[in-house]
């Protein structure tokens, strides 16, 4: 072998050494703080917990009120109200949160909840969030806000070399929930992008969403409890470099503000016109009394374990219609 060859060799082997030392593994085993939804009982003079009591008067205990959103600037408004009125705490668990306008507003609206002193924890499933990781390291370094990655592919800038992995790696969680004050949820089809709201003109999906009061607001936190405390949900510092994450924080809040200060004329600028908390408070026709069964995935779903089919909501809802 000549000189050549060898010390180009030698250049390649350091190479991917770099490469891949700078893309290690997550460590699935590193520490992370268990944590829950706040007791309902300790936010019921909240502004949704008073809503809560006036909704859910004289109704039987095993009834929950649901309000259809079909519309999507009113899906967008609801969401917006729920960050806007919260005073103790924001539970958000979605599979996408884009970086367009509905996820700005979003992001900008869970940030001034934090700045009033609102505990939010968002939970954001890692399949469709490459190109994020500074602005979820920003959100992360705010003292009121925990983000947690769900299933993180583990080379944060060469995904594709997660795809020895492919069996785990296609196990998502697409669970969608927003609760506030663990009063009142909005579930349903929509994740956080223009697209789910009507807002895009090349493309549009026709979800759904409900906004719910009673029992089942509980059974929702504890679904975003069981999958926050999951093995499978990471904190950013087991993947990310959170070196100046505080600078971070300030680009981004400079950035939305001037983004959400221009958005005349957009779904934003009509969801935050909308005076939805009247259509909660007047206990209109739109609201609905129903007996419900609650159904959600497992995080199960993502171990390693060979019943984890089991775990899956196909399953649960193949047993509820024989039932």
């Amino acid at each position: 072998m000549s000189i050549y060859k060898l010390v180009t060799l030698i250049v390649l082997i350091i190479s991917c050494g770099v490469l891949i030392g700078g893309c290690a593994s997550i460590n699935h085993s590193s520490f992370r703080t268990q944590s829950y939804s706040v007791k309902p009982d300790t936010t019921k003079q909240s502004y949704f917990g008073q809503i809560h009591s006036d909704v859910m008067q004289d109704k039987a205990a095993s009834l929950s009120a649901f309000r259809l959103l079909d519309d999507g600037v009113e899906a967008l408004a609801a969401r917006l109200l729920l960050i806007e009125k919260a005073e103790h705490s924001i539970d958000a668990q979605y599979y996408l949160i884009k970086d367009d306008l509905a996820g700005q507003a979003f992001a900008h609206a869970l940030i001034k909840a934090a700045d009033r002193g609102v505990k939010v924890r968002i939970l954001l499933d890692d399949f469709l969030s490459a190109g994020l990781d500074d602005a979820i390291i920003a959100m992360n370094a705010h003292p009121n806000i925990e983000l947690r990655i769900y299933n993180p592919f583990a080379y944060r800038n060469f995904r594709l070399m997660d795809l020895h992995n492919f069996s785990q790696l296609n196990r998502r969680m697409h669970n969608k929930a927003l609760i506030s004050d663990n009063q009142v949820t909005i579930i349903g089809g929509r994740n956080i992008a223009s697209e789910y709201f009507g807002a895009r003109k090349d493309l549009n999906f026709g979800d759904l969403d409900v906004l719910a009061f009673g029992p089942i607001v509980q059974q929702t936190s504890q679904m975003f409890d069981d999958y926050w405390n999951a093995w499978a949900a990471h904190t950013t510092s087991s993947f990310t470099n959170t070196a100046y994450a505080n600078d971070k924080l300030k680009k981004i809040r400079a950035n939305l503000d001037k983004i959400l200060s221009h958005a005349e004329g957009s779904i934003y600028a009509d969801a935050v016109q909308q005076d939805f908390n009247l259509l909660l408070a007047e206990g209109n026709e739109q609201i609905y009394w129903a007996d419900y069964q609650f159904l959600s995935d497992s995080p199960d779903k993502t171990s390693t374990d060979k019943q984890r089919n089991q775990h899956s909501i196909a399953v649960k809802l193949s047993a509820a219609t024989r039932d």
